[in-house]
């Protein structure tokens, strides 16, 4: 009897761990799960500084991790609740293989992960000063543009590899279109370090965070810009100027409604030798700057050296009698002229015969044969003009033998 108890319950022991273990498997299975993108976090820098040493590279940012336990513990993990971890501490100048320490709920177990050492890239640290450049963000209407009146600080000191540091080109501040009040305004904005083409520089640090922009909306501009250019030069080579022809300026619309004009600083070519571009440097009123699209004003200096000539053929019919008295006709001994206009090749190119003036001065002349000067003219620009014959001989005489 004794022992038919002891077997009944024994089978009922065996039978509750059957159902146990089929209640655990059936409703609360193990499961695996993976996690994707959990980033990988990177501590005590601070010692790197210390040591003058910074991170040029971070290989590993972001890992994936597969975890094993109850379905009821695993459907309540997020991927916010991993934690990855690298200590920074022990890394040297070099490339470094360190651990990644993973922070798990404790009643699950790691399957697999992606990653289990992270490289990083150490170097010699370095701070440069770099210029504060103010970006502003926002649709603006034409014919108005916001202003930089002050920046505090100018500059800031760029931290880190030196390698990294080298490729700042600026730090950026922002500046929002509804920060921006009618008036002087001054906005709190945030620090960015970036490369040449405006994008973000990762691995460094700043001296200072943020910076106080002092900024205006102003009005702009369009006018005409004048260039004094000076040439004293005689040495036979063409030197041909182009231009920028007009400026925008911004400012208040008091002081933009005075200005008509602009005229730069003078420009002299005398001794210019080869084809360059000199920057333009505009003479503003007071209270008026340069819009930024007008920023590189230029002058475009063109050299020509090559000389060459070109003939012309006039009558003696042809030359402008100047001065000749009313009582007086003229006759001109000159059959046939040839005038030999001289320059480069662009000018003469220009050049046609109407443009050439062939005169002679008979202005106090009386009756008989004069030899007179012969004057050249070209309304084109050349270098020389040489006609066939200095002098013209010139027959005057009373018109029909009378006085008028």
């Amino acid at each position: 009897m004794l022992r038919s108890k002891k077997s009944r319950l024994v089978i009922s022991l065996i039978a509750a761990c059957l159902l146990w273990v089929y209640e655990v498997g059936e409703v609360d299975p193990t499961i695996s799960e993976t996690y994707h993108s959990i980033p990988i976090k990177y501590s005590n820098e601070q010692s790197l500084n210390d040591r003058k040493l910074a991170v040029t590279a971070r290989m590993n940012k972001k890992m994936s991790v597969t975890l094993k336990g109850r379905r009821s513990v695993i459907e309540d993990i997020k991927s916010g609740d991993l934690k990855a971890k690298v200590d920074l501490s022990d890394a040297t100048e070099g490339k470094n293989s360190l651990k990644i320490k993973l922070d798990i709920p404790g009643s699950v177990t790691v399957a697999r992960k992606s990653d289990s050492r992270a490289t990083v890239k150490v170097e010699k640290q370095r701070a440069a000063q770099k210029k504060i450049n103010v970006s502003y963000l926002g649709e603006y209407k034409s014919g108005e543009e916001p202003t930089t009146l002050s920046i505090d600080p100018e500059a800031v000191s760029v931290i880190g590899a030196r390698s990294i540091v080298n490729k700042v080109a600026y730090v950026r501040a922002t500046v929002r279109k509804e920060d921006i009040e009618e008036g002087k305004h001054v906005t709190k904005s945030s620090l960015l370090a970036v490369d040449s083409d405006g994008r973000k520089v990762d691995c460094i640090r700043l001296s200072q965070d943020e910076a106080n922009v002092k900024s205006v909306l102003y009005n702009t501009k369009t006018v005409n810009l004048e260039v004094p250019v000076i040439d004293h030069s005689t040495d036979g080579i063409t030197r041909t100027t182009d231009a920028t022809k007009s400026i925008t300026v911004k400012g208040s619309a008091k002081k933009l409604k005075k200005v008509t004009k602009i005229l730069t600083d003078p420009v002299d070519i005398t001794y210019i030798y080869r084809d360059t571009t000199i920057d333009l440097e505009p003479i503003l009123p007071n209270g008026v700057l340069t819009a930024n699209e007008s920023e590189n004003l230029i002058l475009k200096v063109s050299i020509e050296t090559t000389q060459e000539s070109k003939q012309f053929s006039f009558s003696g019919d042809e030359i402008v009698l100047n001065g000749l008295s009313k009582d007086l006709e003229a006759k001109v001994g000159a059959k046939r002229i040839e005038v030999t206009v001289v320059g480069t090749n662009s000018q003469l190119k220009k050049i046609k015969k109407k443009d050439l003036t062939l005169s002679v001065n008979l202005a106090k002349l009386e009756e008989g044969t004069h030899s007179v000067p012969l004057e050249t003219a070209c309304s084109k620009k050349c270098r020389n003009i040489r006609p066939s014959i200095a002098y013209v001989n010139i027959k005057l005489q009373k018109k029909n033998g009378r006085t008028e």
